[in-house]
């Protein structure tokens, strides 16, 4: 390429650029809304659903650790201390339970992925890849 060809055609350079965007973010989009797309979406939600409730439960238990400490020592404690490491306890199990709530209907996108999405005879196969608490219970696929 010359100087003479990017004169002529400097239009045409400078539309290519917007348009390689677009035609990245048309392919983007038909890749999520493939079966395979729309199953790697929902265990990725998954993953972080179940990530999060990890992180939740482990400040549970910290919580809990901490307010026996501060229980054992309540004679020297303030009691305003005392109370706002109960509430945060406490907000901190309802989370954990909102967490725990959450991953279960990420499980159940997981499910509705594995049975709308892939053919009957692929399901028991993608979901002892993918659900194997559900096999480990004997649930049967179902919502």
């Amino acid at each position: 390429m010359d100087t003479e060809t990017l004169i002529r055609h400097w239009a045409l350079l400078a539309a290519a650029v917007p348009g390689a965007i677009v035609v990245f973010a048309v392919l983007r989009a038909l890749f999520r809304r493939s079966r395979g797309g729309r199953l790697r979406h929902a265990l990725a939600n998954r993953r972080a659903a179940k990530k999060a409730l990890a992180s939740a439960r482990k400040r549970v238990q910290k919580l809990e650790r901490k307010l026996a400490k501060l229980q054992a020592r309540s004679r020297s404690v303030s009691p305003r201390i005392l109370r706002e490491t109960e509430e945060a306890l406490v907000d901190q199990e309802v989370l954990a339970k909102t967490l725990g709530d959450k991953l279960e209907v990420t499980v159940n996108h997981v499910r509705r992925a594995i049975f709308e999405e892939y053919p009957p005879d692929r399901h028991e196969k993608l979901r002892a890849r993918h659900l194997r608490q559900d096999i480990e219970d004997g649930r049967p696929f179902g919502f």
